[in-house]
């Protein structure tokens, strides 16, 4: 017959622990696991809000190449034509206008298709007109869309095609100087390196080359600080004011898009992507838009750099 066991439980300060005591953490212990798991999340967290940006971009890239598809589409349907960046313009008032993104919609037939899920300004609602052009509102050309919103995200290179709406050209004030022409295949010399599309922010639904550098729209205005810019949008934490020479993304003339550097696209000068024939001189000190602008060459926002 086996003899029980009987078991005693010492007391006192230097009494050692029986097996049936579990050892509690002592301070010093918790406050190094908690040291350790913030350090991790310190290393982890900007990682993965990195890798859920680049998803965004990678997004926005896509509904960028249906957009190509779409003016690539529109052009063989009018005659090797491109859409002018603004058609109409009532009353002088370029919210209530007919643009691009109407014209093409019907390639598209979604609405979301002309928002970039990184944009702030990518979201609005239904019929919610901005107060400003930096405003969070819709876009210009909502009214033309079947949900009555019209996402700010991308504009239109009017470098090329200019932005002054079409129907201005009936004031021989305007039609004296401004080259009304719409852009065609055969003027392209250069499509695939041409932008037809960057990001912006703005209700604009245009951009061009001075939107890039000091002093032009974007750039020193809106309360920006020197040589910001925040009329034109960058992914992965440079938009506004952060990391310069972010990476953005564009559509070019032959309906291809990719992600770049704005820089990369404005300079050097003499292979610049805004221009339709670029001047071979390095030294050069204006731009010559396509419609009749001719401005003087300023340097690149810093933020872009």
């Amino acid at each position: 017959m086996m003899q029980g066991t009987h078991r005693t439980t010492a007391s006192g300060p230097g009494a050692a622990l029986t097996p049936g005591r579990r050892r509690a953490f002592t301070l010093i212990e918790l406050l190094v696991v908690i040291a350790i798991i913030a350090i991790l999340a310190a290393i982890l967290f900007p990682v993965f809000a990195q890798a859920r940006e680049r998803a965004r971009m990678i997004a926005c890239l896509s509904n960028m190449r249906q957009l190509g598809t779409a003016l690539r589409m529109y052009a063989q349907d009018y005659d090797e034509t491109y859409p002018a960046s603004r058609f109409t313009s009532p009353d002088g008032d370029l919210m209530k206008g007919f643009v691009w993104k109407n014209a093409v919609f019907p390639y598209v037939k979604s609405t979301d298709v002309f928002a970039c899920p990184s944009n702030p300004n990518g979201k609005p609602k239904p019929g919610n007109i901005a107060t400003g052009v930096a405003g969070p509102g819709n876009g210009q050309g909502w009214r033309f869309m079947p949900d009555y919103r019209s996402p700010n995200s991308y504009g239109l290179n009017s470098t090329v095609t200019t932005w002054i709406p079409a129907d201005w050209g009936n004031d021989p004030g305007v039609n004296s100087w401004v080259d009304f022409t719409p852009l065609s295949d055969a003027r392209l010399s250069r499509p695939a390196d041409t932008i037809a599309i960057g990001e912006i922010t703005w209700n604009d639904i245009d951009v061009h080359y001075e939107w890039v550098w000091e002093g032009g729209p974007g750039c020193d205005s809106g309360g920006n600080p020197p040589g910001r810019n925040s009329g034109v949008f960058q992914h992965m934490g440079s938009w506004p004011y952060g990391n310069p020479s972010g990476p953005a993304n564009f559509v070019f003339w032959d309906g291809h898009a990719k992600s770049t550097k704005w820089s990369r696209l404005s300079y050097p000068v003499e292979r610049n992507s805004w221009e339709l024939d670029p001047s071979p001189d390095p030294k050069r000190t204006k731009i010559r838009y396509a419609w009749g602008w001719e401005l003087d060459l300023r340097p690149l926002c810093r933020l872009l750099r």
